[in-house]
């Protein structure tokens, strides 16, 4: 697996990005823009590598609570709604709802 694919971008590096961004937009405003040396390249350099690094933390935490979620709820939410003992939703609507699933 690719570690910049459409899907890591999307679902993982994006979240990282609108969570950092207010530290980056704190520190575009505060660097001198009128000649552009060395700290500031590696500076970039290292403000990249924070949003891989922040992705996989918020990947890591994601599936942390999904574990804890899936425990604390008997699994799946939808799937939860669809057993049969489960009193939520009509009989007839979980036998409409089930075909739409794949097995």
């Amino acid at each position: 697996m690719p570690i910049l694919d459409i899907y890591n971008l999307r679902a993982r590096l994006l979240p990282a990005v609108i969570g950092i961004a207010p530290a980056i937009a704190f520190a575009a405003i505060s660097i001198s823009w009128s000649e552009v040396s060395l700290p500031q390249v590696i500076a970039t350099a290292a403000v990249a590598v924070l949003f891989v690094a922040a992705s996989d933390i918020a990947r890591r935490m994601g599936k942390r609570f999904e574990r804890n979620m899936l425990a604390s709820t008997g699994g799946r939410p939808i799937m939860t709604l669809l057993r049969h003992a489960d009193p939520v939703l009509e009989t007839r609507t979980k036998e409409r709802y089930r075909p739409t699933f794949p097995k």
